[in-house]
């Protein structure tokens, strides 16, 4: 065998590898473990605070779920900290991580259609869904805060955390489209003392 057709089987082998590695399947365990059976009983909301603030976003994958609803979260930090999955450069996303005596700026909407939890799990592929308590969440829009069913949020994934670089860089579309969502929620909080937007930006690392 020629060295030239040696190289060539060795990248071969590579590149296979690499390919099976990245499309390796999740097992059913996993997904159960980071996106927990939903009871069809129950009413579901979900906390968004990155993308899924704005309405626009959201209704790309939670169709039925009506108007969002500006929230204050105890508990959990946003911070700049998610990568992107891609081959080459992408992006660093906000994620979310529990964190005792933090609080942030949020949205809440009810998925009336639980069948939706498959495409926006999906869509949140690197985080995994947690649930939160009501006593948690602050409604801002006057109303309280449904007692009953489940409020959802997705958490980064344990040790997925990391700082944006060259490689995972923040980029300006991303930003302009969290601040939009929180322009957006800004006119729905009814105390006035509240500047949303510049919560957001203070309730962000």
């Amino acid at each position: 065998m020629s060295s030239q057709t040696g190289m060539f089987g060795l990248l071969t082998i590579v590149v296979v590898l690499s390919a099976t590695l990245r499309t390796a399947p999740v097992s059913a365990q996993d997904r159960k473990a980071c996106h927990p059976v939903l009871n069809p009983t129950e009413a579901h909301y979900v906390i968004g605070y990155g993308s899924l603030m704005s309405t626009a976003s959201k209704n790309e994958t939670w169709n039925d779920t009506g108007t969002s609803r500006p929230v204050m979260l105890r508990g959990f930090q946003r911070s700049w900290n998610a990568r992107g999955r891609g081959i080459g450069f992408s992006t660093t996303f906000l994620g979310v991580r529990p964190a005792p005596g933090a609080r942030m700026t949020a949205s809440l909407y009810r998925v009336r259609n639980i069948a939706e939890f498959r495409p926006g799990d999906k869509r949140e592929r690197i985080y995994c869904r947690v649930a939160v308590s009501p006593a948690r969440v602050r409604a801002l829009d006057g109303r309280r805060v449904p007692p009953d069913g489940k409020i959802w949020i997705y958490v980064l994934k344990p040790g997925s955390a990391k700082a944006p670089d060259a490689r995972f860089p923040l980029i300006q579309s991303y930003v302009d489209l969290f601040v939009g969502g929180c322009m957006e929620l800004a006119a729905r909080v009814v105390d006035k003392s509240i500047d949303f937007p510049a919560a957001c930006v203070a309730t962000t690392k």
